[in-house]
């Protein structure tokens, strides 16, 4: 089905920041990365907004904006088997959990580093179809308002980080293909002749 739903002035930065050219350093530790955690953690009202990477049997915190009472450090590794992560990866839980402590009290989840009450979760899947790891987004506190609307903000925001990661590996310049263009420039159509 064909979303018809216009981009807002917050998905519209996400893409000007994520398609920016990459300066052939890791692309993730580029300021515009972190600037999009900022704005999806300030605008999604969430204490934690990540980007971690599956390495080595290890879910590693690559990127993280975070409240200022926390301080989980970027290069903090878990085990990949406790990570609700990799849960999230291996279909074993939804990518949005409105209230992921009653899962922890019931004993369906292992408790994480703190409370947890939402939880939002994508797969950063690179274009062979290897999965890089995941795009996170936390909050302590349930949030009964976030939903699909969120959850396909990050989705784009994991797809946009795919191919800022790809064009690094691949040495190319400029943003993927199948990026979409929510540029206001107006289109004239083919010029040559």
């Amino acid at each position: 089905m064909f979303d018809r739903t216009p981009p807002d002035d917050l998905d519209v930065r996400i893409t000007e920041l994520l398609v920016a050219t990459p300066d052939g350093t890791d692309p993730l530790l580029a300021p515009q990365v972190q600037e999009v955690l900022a704005l999806l953690r300030e605008r999604m009202r969430m204490d934690i907004a990540f980007v971690t990477q599956f390495q080595d049997g290890q879910q590693v915190v690559r990127r993280i904006d975070q409240a200022e009472d926390l301080s989980i450090p970027e290069g903090h590794a878990d085990p990949l088997e406790d990570s609700w992560c990799r849960r999230v990866v291996d279909g074993l839980l939804p990518e949005l959990l409105p209230d992921a402590q009653a899962l922890v009290a019931r004993g369906e989840l292992p408790a994480w580093r703190m409370p947890v009450g939402t939880y939002i979760s994508t797969p950063v899947v690179l274009g062979d179809g290897q999965v890089f790891g995941t795009v996170c987004c936390v909050s302590r506190a349930a949030q009964d308002d976030v939903g699909e609307r969120e959850l396909k903000r990050l989705r784009s925001t994991a797809k946009l980080i795919a191919g800022k990661l790809q064009a690094a590996a691949a040495g190319r310049r400029g943003p993927p293909a199948d990026v979409p263009d929510w540029s206001l420039q107006p289109s004239f159509g083919d010029t040559r002749r």
